[in-house]
């Protein structure tokens, strides 16, 4: 598989914009090191990559019905994410990350949680399987569940980690 690599824009205002073109497989990397709420990624392909450290805060409209989005926070980073993807990972959150996605449709392949500790809060609505792999210290997974689902499956949850279910 053949990945494109195109080039990024960022705007006086600080929107960052990227939007795959051609037919073959697409991966976006973003990159943020203390950038404050000002900042906004828009993005359409097939996969995402976002990584935060430190204190920064972003927003962002993100549009992969049949691609993954891939996320790691670190610090006092925040994250609101809007849109629709077909799958989330969600690699690591540390010390007081807060990652909003219960405004992002996620599809059947549904949410995967490698690791989340610390203070992090993780905000989420799946149709699909929520697994979570490790949950550590006094870290929060909350998510709206229907009746129909979705799925949890508890890996490692140890200290004062809480998963809390919500009806929509």
């Amino acid at each position: 598989m053949r990945l494109r690599t195109l080039s990024c824009i960022i705007l006086a205002c600080g929107i960052l914009l990227w939007s795959g073109l051609g037919s073959q497989a697409q991966t976006a990397q973003f990159e943020f090191n203390g950038h404050k709420k000002d900042s906004n990624v828009s993005f359409n392909g097939l996969q995402c990559r976002i990584s935060l450290n430190g204190n920064s805060n972003i927003g962002g409209i993100y549009e992969l019905q049949k691609g993954t989005l891939i996320i790691s926070a670190n610090g006092e980073s925040q994250l609101e994410i809007k849109g629709e993807c077909d799958k989330v990972v969600i690699e690591s959150l540390n010390g007081q990350s807060l990652v909003d996605l219960s405004k992002l449709k996620v599809g059947k392949s549904g949410v995967l949680i490698k690791d989340i500790n610390g203070q992090s809060k993780l905000l989420l609505d799946s149709e699909g399987p929520i697994e979570v792999k490790s949950a550590n210290g006094k870290s929060e997974i909350r998510f709206k569940k229907k009746a129909s689902g979705p799925k949890l499956i508890r890996g490692s949850i140890k200290g004062d980690a809480k998963l809390i279910h919500e009806d929509k």
